[in-house]
């Protein structure tokens, strides 16, 4: 009986010991004149007062050191800018010294400092230059979707987790094959 207690004490300990479940991740495609591939977490507020120095106004949220493919450059530092309305919507996208930047829908509901990223394929007509305060012709779309599902690793207390269960078990077998060897003699 002891050990009974004992087993379900330690397994509810680690199963405290979880990690909470993460928001989902959406994939971030740009096709057309200007092409980039980078995820980004569905609600990225956490991210967005993070160490990274991210910041959002009311105008906008920003989101750096973002990983991907911008144009043909691998970078694990592109600093984004998506535009509320009011700022004539679309999105900034950096990377060193290249800026790409178009005007447009909204991607995001709630507010600036709170972002959830909406699913679906937009598509953006006119591309804003640095320095340059009318808008230039563009032919770009962009698809946010879910992120390909990918197989996750299992966290420490999980594992911890499975291994209290598999000896759980073996000392059940073995406490039961002991009883039957002790009955037969």
């Amino acid at each position: 009986m002891r050990r009974l207690v004992f087993a379900v004490t330690v397994g509810l300990g680690l199963l405290s010991t979880a990690a909470p479940g993460q928001a989902a991740t959406y994939y971030f495609s740009f096709t057309g004149d200007y092409q980039a591939d980078f995820t980004l977490d569905s609600d990225p507020s956490t991210a967005i007062y993070g160490s990274d120095f991210t910041y959002s106004l009311a105008s906008y949220s920003r989101i750096r050191s973002v990983d991907g493919l911008f144009d043909g450059i691998s970078t694990t530092n592109a600093d984004l800018i998506f535009y509320t309305l009011a700022s004539l919507g679309g999105v900034r996208i950096a990377v060193g010294s290249t800026v790409f930047s178009v005007l447009g829908p909204q991607l995001f509901t709630g507010s600036a400092a709170s972002p959830s990223f909406n699913l679906g394929t937009y598509y953006f007509t006119e591309q804003k230059l640095p320095g340059d305060i009318h808008p230039q012709p563009v032919a770009t779309a962009l698809t946010i979707s879910d992120a390909p599902l990918t197989a996750p690793v299992p966290e420490p207390a999980t594992w911890a987790m499975m291994v209290a269960g598999f000896a759980l078990a073996g000392g059940a077998i073995r406490r039961k094959i002991n009883r039957r060897t002790t009955r037969m003699t």
